[in-house]
C-alpha cells in the first residue's frame, strides 16, 4: 500500500488515513481506484483524507467517505484519530488543532498520547437541519414488525435517530435499520442510534451507520444519543457511552452550546 494510507482505530471504529498533505495526490481518484483493495488489505469503516485547509483558521481540511464510497459530513471517532495522527506525524503545531469539515468546524485536543478530545459546536434539533422530512417534534416514529417505534432525531453534523430500548443486546439492528429506511423520511439518509440507559450517566449503545452498516462504535452516535438523553431523558449531562470495546466520555454544555466527547485512539499497523 501507498505510504501515504495509515490504519488507525477508534474502539474498533476503524479507519483509513490519507494524508495528502504530506504527500500529494489525487484524493478521489484514489478512493474510485482503489476502494475494492482497500475493503480487502486494510478493513475500515470509513476513509479519512486530511486536506489543505480551505478556511485560513484551520489546521486542516478533512473528507470522509463511507465503506460504500459515499461521503459523510462528520465522524467524531474519525476526529479524533485526525488529531492522533497529527501530532504523531508533525502536522500540528498546538495541543488544540482545529478542523475544517464541510459543514462545520471541529477542535480536537489532545489530553495525552493516546486520548483525544473533540469539541462539537455546532447540532440541531431542527428538521431541516437534519434533513427530516417532517414537522419539528420531540418525537417521531416509524411502523416495525406490526408495531410503532419511537425514536428521536439530531444533527451534529449528520443526521441521526436515537431509539432507547430495555434491552439491546437481542434487537436486530439492521432489521430496524431497514424499516426505518421504508419511511424515506430522511433526505439524505440517516445513522441510527439504539440505547440502553444503564444507569442515570450511563448508555449501552449500538449504531447503523449509514454507508456503511452496524460498527463497532461511533462518536457521532455517542454525542447524538447523549444529547438526546440530556434532552428528553433527564440524564446528567456528563455521560459515559458505552461499547463492546471500550468507553467514550461526553458532557454536554447546553449553555454554551457545546459536545465534549473523549476517548482512545490506535494504530492498526
Amino acid at each position: 500500500m501507498s505510504e501515504n494510507l495509515t490504519h488507525m482505530s477508534a474502539l474498533g471504529n476503524d479507519f483509513i488515513v490519507i494524508d495528502a498533505i504530506s504527500y500529494e495526490c489525487d484524493v478521489s481518484k484514489m478512493i474510485q481506484d482503489k476502494l475494492e483493495i482497500l475493503k480487502k488489505d486494510m478493513p475500515f469503516d470509513q476513509i479519512l483524507c486530511l486536506l489543505p485547509p480551505k478556511d485560513i483558521h484551520c489546521d486542516v481540511y478533512l473528507e470522509i467517505y463511507n465503506q460504500d464510497g459515499s461521503q459523510s459530513e462528520n465522524c467524531v471517532n474519525g476526529l479524533r484519530c485526525i488529531g492522533r495522527y497529527m501530532h504523531d506525524y508533525n502536522l500540528a503545531f498546538n495541543e488544540e488543532i482545529c478542523v475544517q469539515l464541510v459543514n462545520q468546524i471541529s477542535k480536537v485536543r489532545r489530553t495525552d498520547k493516546e486520548n483525544y478530545e473533540v469539541i462539537l459546536e455546532q447540532f440541531s434539533l431542527d428538521p431541516e437541519d437534519i434533513g427530516l422530512k417532517k414537522i419539528k417534534s420531540d418525537s417521531y416514529s416509524f411502523m416495525h414488525d406490526q408495531g410503532q417505534i419511537n425514536f428521536f432525531s439530531v444533527s451534529v453534523g449528520n443526521p441521526h435517530a436515537v431509539i432507547f430500548a430495555k434491552d439491546i443486546s437481542t434487537i436486530k439492528l439492521g432489521d430496524l435499520a431497514e424499516s426505518l429506511k421504508k419511511e424515506n423520511c430522511f433526505i439524505n439518509g440517516f445513522n441510527l442510534n439504539l440505547a440502553e440507559i444503564s444507569s442515570n450517566n450511563s448508555i449501552k449503545l449500538r449504531v447503523y451507520e449509514r454507508g456503511v452498516g452496524e460498527t463497532e462504535s461511533c462518536g457521532s452516535g455517542a454525542c447524538a444519543t447523549a444529547l438526546a438523553a440530556a434532552l428528553f431523558k433527564e440524564m446528567q449531562h456528563d455521560i459515559e457511552i458505552i461499547f463492546k470495546k471500550g468507553t467514550l466520555n461526553l458532557k454536554i454544555d447546553l449553555d454554551s452550546n457545546k459536545i465534549h466527547l473523549r476517548g482512545t485512539t490506535s494504530y492498526l499497523n
